[in-house]
């Protein structure tokens, strides 16, 4: 599994954890400790995914995987 990938899981989690602290009524001071946490991680995740050494052999005109071309 790539680093990337990890940073994923782990903000999506974080996001996860954060929605239910908001919704459990926790008290502010922690939640938008998290908010802030959060802030800086969806970014990172966003430049960690983009700069991913990902090469593939598919171009626009091989189309969609789910959904191949007709004809």
């Amino acid at each position: 599994m790539t680093t990337a990938i990890k940073t994923v899981w782990l903000t999506t989690a974080f996001v996860l954890v954060f929605i239910v602290m908001v919704w459990a009524n926790m008290p502010i001071d922690f939640v938008l400790a998290m908010f802030a946490i959060g802030i800086v991680m969806v970014p990172y995740m966003v430049v960690k995914v983009l700069k991913e050494p990902f090469t593939t052999k598919k171009t626009f005109s091989d189309w969609y995987e789910d959904y191949p071309k007709q004809g």
